[in-house]
Order: C-alpha cells, then sequence, then structure tokens
C-alpha cells in the first residue's frame, strides 16, 4: 500500500488520538490493558516509513497539526494552559523524566540531554513537517549552557522557535518580545514541575511514554545516533 504526505500525517495523528485513549483506559480502567494499548500506539507513532511505502508527491502539504491543536487535546483531558505554559511545562517534563536516574546514563552531556528534550517536544515538526532541525535544537542548548538558568533560557528559546512556525504574521522581534514578557509566569512553570514531578497527570504519561519509546525503538536510533545519545 503507498502512502501520500497526508496518508502518512493522518496516520500519525490517528495513532496519537489512541496514544490518549490508551492513557485514559490506563488511568479509569486497567493499568496492563492501557499499557499495552499504549506501548502499541506509540510503536505504530513513531514508526518509519520505508520509500516503496510512500507515494511520490507534487504538492505540499501545508496544513499543519499545531501547538494549539495539542493543547486543546489537553485541555480536554484536564491540562488548561496557554501556549507559553504548555510549552514550559512539557519541555520541563522532558527534562525530569530524562534526566532520572532511569534514562540520565545515555547522555554524556547536558548539550545531548536538551537536544533530546528539544527534539522530544518539538517531535511533530522534526519528524513529520520537517520543519525544525535537529542541529537547530542543538545550536540553542549548545547557547543556552552558558547562562545562569540554562533550563528557563532553553524553554523561551525553544517557544520562540515553535512560535516562528505556528505564528509567520508576526516578526521574530515580536515573538521574542513576547516569550520574554512571559519570563515571570514561565519560571513559575518550570519550578512547579521541578518541585512536584512526578504528580502522575496525563501529560506526565504522555512524556514517559514518548521517552521510552524514543530511546528505545530501532525506528528512532538513527536519530539517537544524530543527537549522540548512548545506547
Amino acid at each position: 500500500m503507498k502512502y501520500t504526505d497526508k496518508g502518512i500525517k493522518t496516520y500519525r495523528i490517528i495513532n496519537i488520538f489512541f496514544a490518549l485513549i490508551s492513557i485514559a483506559v490506563f488511568l479509569f480502567w486497567s493499568k496492563i490493558i492501557g499499557f499495552v494499548l499504549l506501548v502499541l500506539s506509540l510503536f505504530f507513532l513513531f514508526r518509519p516509513f520505508s520509500d516503496d511505502e510512500k507515494q511520490d508527491n507534487n504538492f505540499s502539504i501545508e496544513e499543519n497539526y499545531t501547538i494549539d491543536e495539542m493543547s486543546q487535546i489537553r485541555n480536554e483531558m484536564g491540562a488548561k494552559d496557554d501556549n507559553f505554559v504548555l510549552i514550559a511545562r512539557m519541555i520541563s517534563l522532558y527534562y525530569m523524566e530524562l534526566n532520572s536516574s532511569k534514562y540520565k546514563s545515555h547522555f554524556k552531556n547536558d548539550i545531548i540531554l536538551f537536544t533530546t528534550i528539544g527534539v522530544l517536544d518539538a517531535q511533530i515538526y522534526v519528524f513529520q513537517e520537517n520543519t525544525i532541525s535537529i542541529k537547530q535544537i542543538r545550536n540553542i542548548a549548545e547557547r543556552v549552557l552558558n547562562q545562569g538558568n540554562p533550563l528557563l533560557e532553553f524553554i523561551i528559546e525553544m517557544g520562540v522557535l515553535i512560535s516562528k512556525i505556528e505564528e509567520p504574521q508576526f516578526s521574530l522581534t515580536d515573538i521574542k518580545n513576547s516569550w520574554n514578557s512571559k519570563r515571570k509566569i514561565i519560571e513559575q512553570t518550570m519550578n512547579e514541575v521541578l518541585q512536584s514531578y512526578p504528580t502522575n497527570l496525563p501529560e506526565e504519561e504522555i512524556v514517559k511514554g514518548h521517552a521510552g519509546m524514543f530511546l528505545n525503538l530501532p525506528q528512532s536510533k538513527k536519530f539517537r545516533e544524530e543527537i549522540g545519545i548512548m545506547e
């Protein structure tokens, strides 16, 4: 069977929804069934399509699965956040999960750790839309590690990078000013996660699932090698 770019995107979106349903099953019905369903949905979400499965396209797909849409999904799950808080929270959650004793040995330095966090947070744009590169995220990681609060600065710079895609009608200066104007609430959100993790909220299950699959699936090995993650 041949898949167009649009078909592959639809396939990924469907599996995101199945992952969310699996989390609901895990939390409110059966942990075993929910876990199995989550593993399956994440496996299919990250599976690569071979060249033989892809159909040539002579047009570019313009519609995006946006941060606003992801925010809407999480709002339905009870996480009613604006984009500033949402991105700050998700990056902080990835930081806590990947910096835990379970995964810390995979990262020989903080540049690799922060790059992995950014790739997972922006995975739609890195793996599907190809509008953000791993190199861009690594460059951000290298810049912020010399600053006073690297995680805070990383959140803000990643927010700017994502907003440039989501809000192309605004200038880069306006986007940077907007994110810097929210510095206080972003830092507050970050600190809340750092002080309370884990709390077993639905978005934490998403983070744990995505982190585990990305660091273990053979399909994502080439990305891990590009980032410099140790097996």
